[in-house]
């Protein structure tokens, strides 16, 4: 429905063809009225008609002035002139001014409404083209989003990105680059809302969630604004308390988009290592390298511990490991992780390695630790039911069980799986086999089929072909509303923030991308 505003100094005129314009069938819901030019852009700024009505001859301000003034204050309504006169030089100044139509008095009924229709539909036409307008920028930024998201991880050769960026449109205002990563222990809607905020300042020109709740943030930034951007990212990061932040050096070529998000990676690494700090700088981590050491007395002990029947055993093999680590100086997450890994690949048996694939890789599990000390729990406790696995029999049964329904629910979750169907594939009691699946995994039955969708459901919301309608379904979810919950539940954000990169409305920063 639109709006129509009635601009005439004379009372009985004005009344009237506010009465004759509501017995027409247009659709027009409000008719406002002002008696001069000065009234009328008072109730301009308060309704927004999408049509203006005016006489010409009016006191204090005629209605060519009237007009001439709304237009060069950016108005977008369509303006009738009404006018007694016919002389060349008010319709030429009308045309001057974009008047949509100029009537001369007495307006006929007909000639009216022909103009009102006429105008109507081009109001239409015009917020057709918008909404279009709209959709194709929308198909845009996502394009643009999945090719940055692909560059920043890994998935192009640094010798093809500019092509790529180039072919895809993508250019950026400034000539130099860095990479934040942010990670907070729950990312929730304070953290997205002051990213969203300080885009500008921060010189953030693209924003997206990663696995183990950590945000990347492309910075478009000059050289000499990179380091006064760095204070400004520690104010800020400080004021949330379970928050930490690597930051790449600055570079100036948009081929090294990949090395820059590893290097944020590489600093953010050391939250773990020093939690009083909100901030890390690669560039000044970077020096801290140390060789490999020896192991080798520490591995023999953890590898005589795992055939112990008591875990106390593993667990002190473990942390003489860990404190002969921390005793290094400078000590870095590179030599913690990498001897872990060493202890997994070329120390554990082969029998005990393939119990693992159930379990996190070292990497995963020390990008999902809050602490130091939380992830050295999470270590003790991969290679304690690494033992308990192949120590107990009868656990062992079941954890055969439960892998077959795990498999079973991952070739399955699109379908509206219920307990007692997975249950009844492995053969055994839906109630027993609630519990003992809720130990094994950490999750109840239902939580668990939630994740898995949600977690097929990121692969498909890069793909802008798809709309998130389509992708609840094509997961499992028949409700789209439920879809969101869930989503959110899980990830701290919905799914139009993941595909958006963060944001979503249409003040959104990645609008700089297709500029």
């Amino acid at each position: 429905m639109y709006s129509i505003l009635i601009v005439e100094d004379d009372n009985t005129i004005r009344k009237g063809l506010a009465k004759i314009i509501r017995k027409m069938d247009l659709p027009i819901e409000n008719i406002y009225e002002a008696e001069n030019g000065k009234a009328a852009i008072v109730s301009i700024d308060r309704y927004n008609p999408h049509i203006i009505v005016s006489d010409i001859k009016m006191p204090q301000l005629n209605g060519l002035d009237f007009v001439e003034h709304m237009k060069k204050a950016g108005s977008k309504a369509k303006y009738v002139i009404l006018s007694g006169y016919g002389e060349f030089s008010y319709a030429q100044r009308a045309i001057s001014c974009d008047v949509s139509e100029y009537l001369l008095k007495p307006v006929k009924k007909d000639k009216l409404y022909g103009t009102l229709s006429r105008l109507i539909e081009q109001l239409k036409q015009e917020e057709q083209e918008q909404i279009q307008r709209l959709d194709n920028a929308k198909k845009i930024k996502q394009y643009h989003n999945v090719i940055l998201r692909e560059i920043m991880e890994g998935y192009h050769n640094s010798g093809e990105i500019n092509f790529i960026l180039s072919n895809a449109d993508i250019y950026f205002p400034q000539n130099g680059f860095a990479v934040l990563c942010i990670h907070c222990r729950a990312i929730n809607d304070t953290l997205l809302d002051f990213l969203h905020k300080h885009a500008a300042p921060l010189h953030i020109f693209y924003c997206y969630i990663t696995g183990h709740s950590n945000i990347i943030c492309l910075l478009n930034i000059a050289q000499e604004e990179y380091s006064e951007v760095i204070p400004l990212i520690k104010e800020h990061i400080s004021a949330f308390k379970t928050a930490y932040s690597g930051i790449s050096e600055w570079s100036d070529s948009a081929a090294s988009l990949t090395e820059l998000v590893k290097h944020a990676r590489d600093a953010l690494d050391y939250r773990l290592l020093d939690c009083s700090s909100p901030i890390f700088l690669y560039s000044e981590l970077k020096k801290n390298i140390i060789l490999q050491p020896a192991l080798n007395t520490y591995y023999e002990e953890f590898l005589n511990s795992l055939h112990s029947k008591y875990p106390q055993e593993l667990f002190i093999s473990i942390d003489h490991l860990f404190d002969f680590l921390l005793r290094l100086k400078p000590v870095t997450p590179t030599l913690i992780k990498n001897s872990l890994e060493n202890l997994v690949q070329y120390h554990l048996p082969p029998d005990k390695k393939k119990l693992l694939v159930n379990y996190m890789t070292i990497e995963h599990l020390y990008q999902s630790s809050e602490s130091l000390a939380d992830f050295r729990i999470n270590v003790k406790q991969m290679f304690k039911n690494i033992n308990k696995f192949e120590n107990e029999s009868c656990d062992n049964r079941y954890n055969n069980k439960i892998a077959a329904a795990i498999k079973y629910i991952e070739e399955n979750y699109v379908n509206n799986l219920s307990l007692e169907e997975v249950a009844g594939y492995i053969n055994m009691n839906a109630s027993y086999f609630s519990n003992i699946f809720k130990k094994d995994t950490g999750m109840y039955f239902s939580d668990f089929i939630q994740k898995i969708r949600v977690e097929k459901s990121k692969s498909l919301l890069i793909q802008p072909r798809y709309k998130i309608y389509e992708i609840a379904e094509k997961v499992g979810f028949t409700d789209e509303k439920y879809y969101f919950k869930i989503f959110k539940k899980i990830t701290g954000i919905t799914p139009t923030q993941y595909r958006n990169g963060l944001f979503s409305d249409e003040e959104h920063i990645f609008e700089k991308e297709v500029l």
